[in-house]
C-alpha cells in the first residue's frame, strides 16, 4: 500500500476514505483486505465520502471495495477529484 490511501473518521457520523493511488496489492496500492480492516475499525458511521483520483488496478479487489462499500449502512457519497479510471470508476459508483 503507498502513501495515496487514508481512511479515518471526521468526528462521530462521518468518515473520509482517500483512494489516491492504484487498487490491489499487485500494483502497490489499497488492497481489499486492508480496506476491510480500516473499514470496520471506523465504527458506526453515517455518512463516507470516498474521494477518488486513481487509475485503477486489480478488477477483483476492486470488485470487493465497491461491495464493501455498497454494502456498508451509512450514505456513500463519491468525489472524483482527478481521474477515475477502469476499476476505480466502479467504486466511484458505490453511491449509487
Amino acid at each position: 500500500m503507498g502513501t495515496g490511501y487514508s481512511m479515518k473518521a471526521k468526528g462521530s457520523s462521518v468518515a473520509e476514505v482517500y483512494i489516491y493511488e492504484d487498487i490491489g496489492k499487485r500494483f502497490g496500492g489499497v488492497s481489499d483486505k486492508q480496506f476491510a480492516v480500516d473499514l470496520k475499525a471506523l465504527g458506526p458511521v453515517s455518512t463516507i465520502h470516498v474521494r477518488l483520483n486513481s487509475y485503477g488496478g486489480d478488477v477483483f479487489e476492486g470488485l470487493a471495495i465497491y461491495r464493501l462499500l455498497a454494502d456498508h449502512p451509512a450514505t456513500v457519497v463519491a468525489f472524483i477529484d482527478g481521474i477515475a479510471a477502469s476499476i476505480a470508476s466502479e467504486i466511484g459508483r458505490a453511491h449509487v
